[in-house]
């Protein structure tokens, strides 16, 4: 029976996104994986997911580009406040996905577009290797992309780790503070800086074209 992997990635809008994430499915499945990924749902939408989750034995991670920023600020008002330029942040859900399977204790595959903000889970210094690379699909006959997805295929394989699945809540009764609660303090907050941070931008920008639209 062909081991399970569920597959994080945002909605692909550009030809780009699309190719590198149809070659991501297509090398997963040529190394003997089924892939399952969330999917539209009439239940609040981590409930769905995390039962898709629980029937995999591992998570892949592919967080490019959702939204961009030309400029903004960093620590606004206080005194280390900074400029910041052409910022670009993936979907909020890779990093919720991301903390489910954590939590759930799979063997993760992080995969990162280049010009993405080092955010939350997504940072390459938690218990699992982030590749940063360019949405081009030659990078999958990379020695280093190789030599991680045969670890990453070799931890699946052998299965995550019971006790994480033993003692994984029930999925009619996850919450988002118990997804949270099972991460470590550096993990939690940068989860909690993304989404904040995320948000912020997302508000601004709104803001913005309001006010650009009420001068025309």
């Amino acid at each position: 029976m062909r081991p399970k992997v569920f597959l994080s990635a945002g909605r692909t809008e550009t030809p780009q996104q699309e190719a590198f994430v149809a070659a991501v499915t297509q090398c997963l499945q040529d190394d003997g994986f089924d892939i399952v990924r969330a999917q539209w749902s009439s239940e609040q939408p981590l409930k769905p997911i995390w039962r898709k989750m629980r029937e995999c034995a591992g998570t892949a991670v592919i967080a490019f580009e959702r939204l961009h920023f030309e400029r903004g600020v960093e620590f606004r008002g206080a005194a280390k406040e900074k400029p910041l330029e052409h910022i670009a942040f993936p979907t909020v859900w890779n990093q919720i996905e991301a903390t489910m399977a954590y939590t759930l204790g799979h063997p993760l595959l992080v995969v990162v577009e280049d010009n993405l903000r080092d955010e939350g889970l997504l940072e390459g210094r938690y218990d699992w290797y982030v590749q940063r690379v360019p949405l081009d699909p030659a990078v999958f006959s990379q020695r280093e992309f190789r030599g991680v997805m045969t670890d990453w295929k070799e931890r699946v394989i052998q299965g995550p780790e019971k006790k994480s699945r033993e003692l994984a809540p029930d999925p009619e009764s996850i919450t988002v503070g118990q997804l949270l609660g099972s991460l470590k303090p550096a993990q939690l907050w940068g989860v909690v800086a993304t989404i904040v941070t995320v948000l912020a931008a997302v508000f601004t920008a709104a803001f913005q074209l309001g006010q650009l639209t009420a001068q025309r």
